[in-house]
């Protein structure tokens, strides 16, 4: 059930809803409801005179003088049409921006791979000591070794000499390793044969000995 004598209809025809708190436009000075308050929805004609924006260039960062009767975007336009200068502050920064320290190569990664050895930057190809023949490896070779016996054995140290010697034999690093890997499965296979058959004749040997001493008891 309405009630015209309260409240206010809103003033787009389109509309003409009754809103008992109808908003007051502050520039053309009609009343409207919730939906149709808002400058541009009901196209206000005074909106200049209150709407009034700077706009801000997008390639100098600079506020661009706009008068009341011109849109912003035809005032940035003709500003950058004058010749603008970007501001060196908003250019986008190269990604890949840390380059390979080994001399001849000038490739470069997105993060900073850092040898542990003499501290350097290397790209991904070169990142290993005996890959840019880091001098700092060389020259502490017994430092080295210590590290690598404090360390556990694991699978990759049983195959880790003959990588690098395929390696250096001019195969690719994907052959290398898979070639590595083979012959260590290989070496473990071998052992635990090994093991196997040292069992196998231990146990021969006990049941050997329980016969001769049952003889012997007889």
């Amino acid at each position: 059930m309405e009630f015209p004598d309260l409240g206010c209809r809103c003033s787009v025809k389109t509309c003409q809803q009754l809103d008992f708190l109808p908003i007051v436009c502050d520039a053309c000075g009609s009343k409207f409801c919730k939906n149709h308050y808002a400058y541009g929805k009901h196209n206000c004609p005074s909106f200049a005179e209150k709407d009034a924006q700077v706009p801000v260039c997008p390639l100098c960062n600079q506020p661009v003088s706009c008068g009341r009767d011109l849109l912003p975007d035809v005032a940035v336009s003709a500003h950058i049409d004058r010749g603008c200068k970007p501001d060196s502050t908003l250019t986008s920064k190269p990604i890949y921006s840390h380059k390979c320290s080994l001399t001849g190569c000038g490739r470069k990664e997105i993060v900073p791979i850092m040898c542990s050895s003499c501290s350097k930057s290397f790209c991904l190809k070169h990142r290993h000591p005996q890959d840019h023949r880091c001098s700092q490896a060389q020259s502490h070779p017994v430092r080295n070794n210590k590290t690598k016996q404090n360390h556990s054995p694991n699978r990759s140290a049983t195959f880790k000499p003959s990588y690098d010697a395929y390696r250096l034999n001019g195969m690719t690093e994907e052959a290398a390793l898979q070639e590595a890997m083979r012959r260590s499965l290989m070496r473990n296979g071998q052992g635990q044969n090994e093991s196997a058959e040292g069992a196998t004749r231990g146990g021969r040997k006990s049941e050997q000995d329980e016969d001769c001493t049952t003889c012997t008891v007889s």
